[in-house]
């Protein structure tokens, strides 16, 4: 256990020193590495932000953070009320590859039905603004509030609470309320790291078989705020410990767990 506390205040550490720990007063996506103008639209537009949460299940998150500014080019607009009503296959012929266009995202009939259902009920619960949606709740109620939409799952669910907390200046109260979001780079992180064990011999591991010893994990390393172990997690898994191979002694910076973590490459996740 003492291990695990260890791995859990490097991580952190790491996000200290990253500049991931901030509480932000206002709206402050500065430092995602996003163009200007898709910051300037997410920032200072709720549903721009709320459409960027609906497609960063289906994208790259950087790529779904640019998608609302791309939407807004393709359509002339980010109006809510209008996606509210639009044909599904319309929309997604907006969303897909055309002449002279690429496809946002892979599935454009998926995400041209969630964007359509989630815009439906922001008219039909939040009056049309997804700033009401997080206006005044706890994280708890956001919590709950944003699984009520199609295709939002505990993990982006969580992670969007994050955000509005850390990044976007939504102030929140229950921050033991947030969950670590668990994708496969947390997932093979927290795996690795030996901060959870593998259900079986296989040496790719299901996410959803890890998903709720991830959880628990982090709730009990990080009480106060389990959330706050996603983003280290995610950007060493991402970077250092990937599926391909640990990069613990990479020439340029070497991981920050280098010499704490046992380093049990041969588990996977998938």
């Amino acid at each position: 256990m003492m291990r695990d506390e260890t791995i859990a205040k490097t991580l952190l550490a790491y996000s200290n020193c990253a500049g991931y720990a901030k509480i932000a007063s206002r709206p402050d996506l500065s430092g995602w590495g996003l163009s200007a103008e898709a910051i300037r639209l997410v920032e200072n537009d709720s549903n721009a932000f709320f459409i960027a949460v609906l497609f960063d299940r289906m994208l790259p998150w950087e790529k779904a953070w640019e998608a609302p500014l791309q939407l807004k080019g393709r359509l002339g607009h980010l109006d809510v009320n209008k996606i509210s009503k639009m044909n599904i296959h319309s929309l997604a012929k907006v969303i897909g590859k055309g002449p002279s266009q690429k496809a946002l995202v892979r599935f454009p009939n998926r995400m041209a039905g969630g964007l359509v259902s989630a815009c439906r009920m922001l008219m039909t619960h939040y009056a049309g603004n997804a700033q009401n949606i997080w206006q005044g709740a706890t994280a708890a109620r956001l919590i709950e509030r944003l699984c009520e939409f199609d295709g939002i799952s505990q993990k982006i669910a969580n992670m969007t609470a994050r955000f509005l907390g850390t990044y976007y200046g939504v102030q929140l109260n229950d921050w033991e309320k947030i969950d670590i979001p668990v994708d496969r780079h947390v997932a093979r992180l927290f795996l690795r790291a030996g901060l959870v064990q593998p259900v079986n011999s296989d040496p790719v591991q299901r996410i959803s078989n890890l998903k709720h010893a991830i959880i628990e994990k982090a709730r009990s390393l990080s009480p106060r705020f389990p959330g706050a172990l996603d983003e280290p997690a995610f950007e060493i898994g991402r970077y250092w410990c990937t599926s391909e191979q640990a990069h613990c002694n990479h020439e340029l910076e070497p991981c920050p767990l280098r010499d704490i973590c046992p380093n049990l490459i041969h588990l996977n996740v998938k």
